[in-house]
């Protein structure tokens, strides 16, 4: 990203007091919530008002962690722009409760914001091992959380706290993420635990997004011109989109002859949302559990398995056909493997439109996650034998 004019605005903890200015930040290559130390506040930060979607001129807000303000900078009384449909966990004094309920559960180490956005927040206190993490969002997350560590605890990083009104879980770390890990048996270890909650009774009141639903849902998406310019994609994306309907609907009634019932998904099962302790995966990040059909999870975990800079890459050629071969025994059909092959495509189909429904109408700036799954489903389409194809 170029340089870019913003706004930042400063809220005082434990006052109404203020602190604003206009500034040019140069290139960003970082994430808005680590430019707290790029701007030499010790805060966190409230909103970035766009600026991961491409926002100018976005307003930053940040609650400071102390009364310190770096040089030039002054406390005043009067109030900058109201902050942009702040969530709770955006809204000035949320940040000094959140630490102060997760240093009950660790009184050492560093503080970190993990990550925040519209959609949730992520804290964290100490190192490694000891580490403990808190998470806020607006779903039903916390309620599915509670639910599986009370019935399946070794599925989970140990859960310390659930705050169903809040909205808040506190757990301990797990050990690292996947995308971390180069061994085998820790991603074949998390396809085979997706397996099992697959076969699983899941949990209550889940958003259910019928499998039988999707070539009438997904072409309706996919030839809707303006809906798709609206994501960004380009003409010639929207053509080859179009394109590739007869052979989504392929796939589609191949994985649908298998005669799986839809049933619970995790509902972002990648490499980002598991973890390996050494000996043992578990799941985390559950806030998109619902029911679906048992592929578009385990095709969204194939979709990131593929992922070149992840250690797994190099020290396992063969991941992929190791991942099909656990995750078909352990959910009892080993011989799907053509009818899986699909699985990939169809999960970022589903995503997609799953997303359009959510965020289509969303107060701008909107998350731009339709646009990302669609090209990401097109280069899939254009790797397969026969690619796409082409547009009349």
């Amino acid at each position: 990203m170029s340089s870019v004019a913003v706004r930042v605005a400063v809220y005082h903890p434990g006052q109404r007091r203020f602190a604003w200015r206009e500034m040019v930040l140069g290139d960003i290559h970082r994430a808005p919530w680590q430019l707290s130390a790029a701007l030499g506040l010790n805060a966190d930060l409230l909103h970035d008002g766009g600026l991961m979607f491409g926002a100018r001129n976005a307003l930053l807000s940040f609650e400071a962690r102390s009364k310190a303000l770096p040089p030039g900078w002054m406390w005043t009384n009067e109030p900058p722009l109201p902050l942009p449909d702040a969530r709770p966990w955006q809204r000035p004094g949320w940040f000094a409760g959140a630490w102060a309920r997760l240093g009950a559960h660790s009184a050492t180490g560093s503080a970190r914001l993990i990550s925040t956005s519209d959609l949730g927040a992520v804290l964290s206190v100490g190192e490694e091992a000891a580490q403990v993490f808190l998470k806020v969002g607006a779903g039903r997350e916390a309620a599915v959380t509670a639910a599986l560590w009370a019935t399946q605890p070794r599925w989970l990083p140990a859960v310390l706290s659930t705050d169903l009104e809040r909205g808040e879980i506190i757990t301990r770390s797990g050990g690292q993420t996947l995308e971390k890990v180069g061994e085998w048996r820790a991603w074949t270890g998390a396809a085979a635990l997706l397996a099992k909650y697959h076969r699983s009774a899941g949990v209550p009141d889940a958003a259910h997004h019928r499998f039988a639903d999707l070539p009438e849902r997904g072409e309706a998406l996919l030839r809707d011109e303006a809906a798709l310019s609206g994501w960004g994609l380009s003409d010639a994306n929207i053509k080859e989109l179009a394109a590739a309907l007869p052979e989504l609907r392929r796939q589609h009634r191949l994985v649908s002859a298998l005669g799986l019932p839809d049933g619970p998904v995790h509902g972002d099962s990648h490499g980002m949302n598991a973890l390996w302790d050494g000996q043992q995966a578990r799941w985390f990040d559950w806030s998109e559990a619902g029911v679906a059909h048992p592929f578009t999870d385990i095709g969204w975990l194939f979709s990131h398995s593929a992922d070149r800079t992840w250690p797994i890459s190099a020290a396992v050629p063969d991941l992929r056909a190791r991942l099909a071969d656990v995750y078909l025994s352990t959910l009892g059909i080993p011989g799907a493997h053509t009818e899986l092959d699909s699985a990939e495509t169809l999960a970022l189909w589903h995503r997609a439109v799953v997303y359009d429904a959510r965020f289509r109408a969303w107060p701008e700036p909107r998350p731009m996650y339709v646009r990302f799954y669609l090209r990401w489903l097109l280069g899939s389409l254009r790797s397969r034998p026969g690619g796409i194809p082409s547009a009349p």
